[in-house]
């Protein structure tokens, strides 16, 4: 099945994102027939789900959960695609939305600050925009939840994670991020967002960093999960 995405210059926001046709409503992202070629993970209603159990042991996270599985020849992958290499900025705020609108009855409605998991600013220059933070916003707009994009900062210009070790990816990101309002997120309940979640090294040294300035609680959202998590 050929994917066809790109929906900037649509005149309709409720078409979907993969085949443009015509859906009835503004929540949805997709229609039936393409939501069928993706799979939710539910994770949100599981307590301690196998995204959770990633960080068991090296961050005291409350929650972790993923909209999406993501697999190497799945409709997911083209979206992560499309997002983070062809510059789909508003696909990645939908998603945001479409997942705030399954996560109001649950604990992430209760937190106070949304802070994504930030790009160097040189790579943030040359894709013109970072994926996490377009997630975040549209979770923040959904939920209620406020987006920080301050507050946490790289601070040093890393190599892709991509087909890394475990070890590889510690050492390639450890030291990486620094708390530059540490003021702002004591005794808050935070939600540390990313695109996609693969062996959770990126998010463990980020939610390390944050838990070093006390918030009340520390929880974890993403785009999508890799289906082997």
């Amino acid at each position: 099945m050929t994917i066809s995405f790109g929906l900037k210059n649509t005149l309709f926001t409720n078409v979907c994102n993969c085949c443009k046709k015509r859906i009835l409503n503004d929540v949805d992202l997709f229609c039936q027939e393409c939501s069928r070629l993706l799979v939710e993970t539910n994770y949100h209603d599981i307590s301690h789900n196998v995204v959770a159990q990633k960080f068991d042991g090296l961050v005291p996270i409350t929650a972790a959960s993923s909209c999406f599985y993501f697999e190497q020849d799945n409709l997911v992958k083209e979206l992560l695609h499309e997002i983070k290499y062809l510059g789909n900025e508003d696909l990645a705020e939908r998603i945001g939305r479409y997942y705030a609108s399954k996560l109001t009855k649950t604990i992430y409605a209760t937190y106070d600050i949304i802070i994504p998991v930030p790009l160097h600013a040189i790579k943030k220059e040359q894709r013109g925009f970072n994926q996490s933070e377009a997630f975040g916003r549209g979770l923040s707009e959904g939920l209620g939840v406020e987006l920080k994009i301050d507050i946490l900062k790289r601070i040093k210009y890393t190599e892709t994670q991509t087909k890394k070790t475990r070890q590889e990816r510690i050492d390639n990101v450890m030291g990486v991020f620094e708390v530059t309002h540490p003021d702002l997120i004591k005794e808050k309940k935070i939600i540390l967002v990313d695109d996609v979640i693969t062996t959770g090294v990126t998010l463990e040294i980020a939610a390390n960093e944050l838990m070093k300035y006390h918030p009340k609680e520390l929880s974890i959202l993403t785009i999508a999960c890799a289906g082997g998590v």
